[in-house]
């Protein structure tokens, strides 16, 4: 659809998502399910793990083949961001587990003095972009 409705480059390599909290995990969903459509994300505060919740699982059972993308995982250190961090963690381990390189395949930062809001992920956006597409 969006494709049909503005004037895109609808190939992959020009595909890539973002968000944050729920969105930060959408966005890792899409990079993971649909790597077909989507080659770059940005994962500010995602709720990998959470409750009852674990996606980590998930990525763990379908980890093959391995994907070839470019992701970016952001979090803060304050308030729910804490909560968030132990499933941030336990991704980043399985993703170095699964033979993902940090610093290659994907880029993590953390701010410790961060907390869970849009003013604190924008502060950080210029980070990602940068990440990902360069100076």
């Amino acid at each position: 659809m969006i494709d049909s409705l503005y004037r895109t480059k609808p190939q992959r390599e020009f595909t890539w998502t973002a968000g944050s909290s729920m969105g930060g995990l959408i966005s890792f969903m899409l990079l993971w399910e649909f790597n077909d459509i989507f080659s770059v994300a940005g994962s500010f505060s995602p709720a990998f793990k959470i409750g009852e919740y674990d996606y980590t699982a998930i990525v763990k059972k379908t980890a093959e083949p391995k994907r070839d993308f470019r992701l970016y995982i952001d979090n803060g250190g304050l308030g729910l961001e804490a909560r968030l961090q132990p499933g941030i963690d336990q991704m980043i381990n399985l993703l170095q587990e699964l033979g993902y390189k940090n610093g290659t395949d994907f880029f993590v930062t953390i701010d410790p003095e961060a907390d869970h809001n849009e003013a604190a992920w924008a502060k950080r956006v210029p980070n990602f972009l940068i990440k990902m597409f360069g100076k």
